[in-house]
């Protein structure tokens, strides 16, 4: 797999939490080793104080528990079978609330569902590819991109999504269907298929609204997502996407039309994650 796709990725702070002095709430892993590519981008619970710290310690969790069972559980040549697929799930949520459980306690052991609350709610969304399957999975809302076509996930009810954590809680504090808490396949496409992927965060759903907007400070468009995917910079600099996202988000001072001095606002409300995937150029066919 380390010759077929290359990949890069980034993340900005979100205006409305520049506003309110939060951090960056997203997080974004992967890994690729060679049999398997496995990417995770993670979204914490805005209205907890300190759930960006869940969300970089689960997309780690996650991501090292998808490979351990790939290659150890016997997933990897299964993988894209249904039944196979949903055990992967429950060994992968058994294992990562098994750790988040034990940290929460680690950190107060009375009021470790208190912990759990503050520092671990956090959406996923994910893609696993080998070399015959590519599985998009989700739990909570995101955004995916194959090929050019975009699939989003969500808006839930009252801006308030599903987190894994939330099965570590009093499901009779909690108004949602416990059936949501669960690893979701999402889609599952021949590997050779993708051409490009991207896996964001519900802030992509902005940025692609945003496309005709022009960037603050600058006369350039924001322009359509599939720059991210085509423009080889984004992989050939590690530090691209996180600055054109940036870009994007600053503010600038301008002079309008009646010479008065302007000030040009972020144009991405949301905290904005995204991995981008595509097949190398010359690179192997499988």
């Amino acid at each position: 797999m380390k010759n077929q796709f290359e990949i890069a990725g980034g993340t900005v702070l979100g205006t409305n939490h520049q506003r309110c002095g939060k951090n960056n709430q997203d997080a974004f892993l992967w890994q690729i080793t060679e049999d398997a590519v496995v990417i995770v981008v993670a979204d914490g619970c805005g209205s907890k104080p300190h759930s960006e710290v869940g969300a970089k310690i689960g997309s780690q969790l996650i991501v090292n528990e998808i490979i351990t069972n790939l290659y150890e559980n016997g997933f990897l040549d299964a993988l894209g079978n249904d039944i196979a697929t949903n055990n992967l799930w429950s060994l992968i949520e058994r294992n990562v609330l098994e750790k988040i459980y034990a940290l929460a306690h680690s950190m107060d052991r009375d009021l470790h569902a208190q912990a759990i609350a503050d520092y671990f709610l956090f959406t996923m969304i994910g893609a696993i590819a080998t070399k015959n399957k590519t599985i998009i999975f989700s739990l909570g809302d995101g955004a995916y991109i194959i090929n050019g076509e975009v699939t989003q996930i969500g808006p839930f009810p009252d801006n308030a999504p599903p987190y894994l954590a939330y099965q570590l809680l009093d499901p009779q504090t909690l108004d949602i269907d416990q059936r949501l808490l669960h690893i979701k396949t999402k889609r599952i496409i021949e590997t050779p298929e993708i051409k490009n992927l991207l896996i964001g965060t519900d802030g992509v759903c902005d940025l692609i609204r945003q496309s005709e907007k022009q960037i603050p400070g600058s006369q350039d468009q924001v322009g359509q997502i599939n720059w991210f995917w085509e423009n080889d910079k984004c992989f050939s600099n590690p530090d691209m996407i996180r600055r054109r996202l940036s870009m994007m988000n600053r503010q600038s001072l301008r002079i309008d039309e009646k010479k008065h001095l302007a000030k040009e606002s972020g144009i991405l409300p949301d905290d904005t994650t995204l991995v981008v995937m595509r097949q190398k150029k010359g690179g192997d066919k499988m």
